[in-house]
Order: C-alpha cells, then sequence, then structure tokens
C-alpha cells in the first residue's frame, strides 16, 4: 500500500532482512512477516489488550491504551497516515507529530521519541552499513553524526558484524552477511518500509558511457563513468 500509495509503484516493499532484494548480498531467506490482521488481534489479546474503548483504541484491564506517538519528518506525514489507518485496523492509535528533518534527527539522537519514520537513502551501500548501524557506539560501528538504533543490543550479531568487516575472502563474508540478515530478521530493530525507485532521462546520443558500482544505482554514483575505458 505504501509502495502505490505514496511512490506511486516506483518501489520495493520492505525486506525484515534490512538489504533490499537486488543488493549484491541480499539473503532470499530471511523470515517474513505476513499481513495478517487475525493473527495481530489474536497476539494482542494474549498481550492483556483485549478490550476497546468507545474510539475503538485497545486497553488492558488497568485502561492502558495502546496509543503511540509517530515523529516524522515533513515529508513523511502522508506515510505516516497510512500506516495510522492500517494500525487502526487491530486498534493501535497512532499519534503522527510532524516537525522538520533537522528537529526530527535531533530527537532520535537524543531518544526523545516513542516511534520515528527515518529515511536513510543507502540501501545500496557496502553490507558494511549494518555495523555502522546495528553494532552500537561500544563496537565503533557509528560515527558520531549517524542516527543508529540505539537501545538495541545483540553479542552474537555484534560479533558476526566485526567478523564480516575484517574478513577479505568474498564467499565467506557473504556467509557471515547472510547470518546478519537472519538475526535482524528475527529481532526487529528497525522496520524497513519501501525501497525507494529513481529514475533518470538522458540522450543516449549524447552519451552513452553509463557504468556504475555494482551497489549503487544512482547517477551520482556512477563515477565509473568517466573512467576512459580499454
Amino acid at each position: 500500500e505504501l509502495v502505490e500509495k505514496i511512490q506511486r509503484g516506483a518501489g520495493i516493499p520492505g525486506n525484515a532482512g534490512i538489504l533490499p532484494p537486488k543488493h549484491i548480498m541480499y539473503n532470499p531467506n530471511v523470515k517474513k512477516y505476513d499481513h495478517n490482521i487475525k493473527k495481530s488481534e489474536e497476539m494482542l489479546d494474549k498481550l492483556g489488550y483485549d478490550k476497546k474503548d468507545a474510539n475503538g483504541i485497545r486497553q488492558n484491564a488497568n485502561g492502558e491504551k495502546l496509543s503511540f506517538d509517530l515523529l516524522v519528518g515533513e515529508s513523511s506525514v502522508r506515510s505516516a497516515e497510512v500506516i495510522k489507518e492500517q494500525l487502526g485496523k487491530v486498534g493501535i492509535n497512532l499519534k503522527v507529530q510532524s516537525v522538520d528533518i533537522k528537529t526530527r534527527d535531533a530527537r532520535v539522537r537524543e531518544h526523545k521519541y516513542q516511534l520515528a519514520i527515518m529515511g536513510h537513502g543507502n540501501w545500496g551501500r557496502d553490507a558494511d552499513y549494518l555495523r555502522e548501524r546495528f553494532a552500537g557506539l561500544s563496537k565503533g560501528g557509528m560515527a558520531p553524526d549517524t542516527i543508529g538504533v540505539y537501545g538495541y543490543k545483540n553479542d552474537k550479531l555484534n560479533e558476526l558484524l566485526e567478523q564480516q568487516n575484517q574478513t577479505f575472502d568474498n564467499k565467506q563474508r557473504k556467509k557471515l552477511v547472510f547470518q546478519i540478515q537472519e538475526i535482524l530478521a528475527e529481532d526487529v530493530p528497525e522496520i524497513p518500509l519501501v525501497y525507494s525507485t529513481g529514475y533518470t532521462v538522458y540522450k543516449p546520443a549524447k552519451y552513452d558511457g553509463w557504468m556504475c558500482h555494482f551497489d549503487h544505482h544512482t547517477v551520482s554514483m556512477c563515477k565509473l563513468s568517466y573512467l576512459e575505458r580499454k
């Protein structure tokens, strides 16, 4: 629904293993989560949120409601509204908080949020991106200006992230990255929503030397195009 309504078809649904399907190290066998409203309702009932108020919001025996603040940048408001509608079908309420991007990023870094929609724009990078985002500051994984997933820690994952960073054999490294994706798909520290698709219009008669890195697809990353080929 996000692909069709927000991306107008120019996108791919997110993968729980983080890396997109076209990535050279994508693991196609990671755990997948089907859209299943009935199962969601059953899980919420088991958690004790088996009652609803007059507005259809789930609550437990103590009156505690399933309601969360969703922090978004101005460009993600439409996505937030779709998600709010979807979760509302099972009795989860979202309060969308729209702020400018700098404010959103600052609040995420300061942990002043419950839920947030972020735009990374780096899905096609080398798989070491996973270490930068999920290893945590204790492992030196994230640069000071990188918005990682604070509060998430998995020792086995950290070990694999460091191993893949120090492995030069590509086949062995790919095996490690496959294991990393399996852990991330099980733990779900974040939920990839959509991988956007970019389009470029150019005249072949004027320039036909496009040549990109395998892990980048945008024209701005096609630096190999300007090298003389023999």
